[in-house]
C-alpha cells in the first residue's frame, strides 16, 4: 500500500488506528517505545511484543504520546 501516509487533518488517535497490527515506534516523555500496535482507544494505545524487552507489553497513555514513527518506505505491505 503505498498510498498509506499520515493524516495531517486528524487526531493523533485516528492517525494510530490506521496502523493497527504493525510495528510502531512511540516518543512517550522523550522516550521510544516500539512494539506491535494492538489496540488504540480514545484514551489508551495497547504496544505488545515490544522491542529489546521479551514477553511484555505497554499500555500507554494517549495524552502522554509526544510523537509517533512508522515506517512508510522500504516494505511490501
Amino acid at each position: 500500500m503505498s498510498d498509506v501516509n499520515y493524516n495531517l487533518e486528524a487526531s493523533l488517535v485516528n492517525n494510530l488506528k490506521m496502523f493497527k497490527g504493525q510495528r510502531v515506534s512511540l516518543i512517550v516523555g522523550g522516550t521510544p517505545m516500539s512494539g506491535i500496535l494492538k489496540e488504540v482507544s480514545n484514551r489508551w494505545v495497547h504496544l505488545e511484543k515490544l522491542v529489546g524487552k521479551d514477553f511484555f507489553d505497554a499500555l500507554i497513555k494517549t495524552d502522554q504520546i509526544n510523537a509517533m514513527e512508522v515506517q512508510f518506505r522500504g516494505l511490501d505491505r
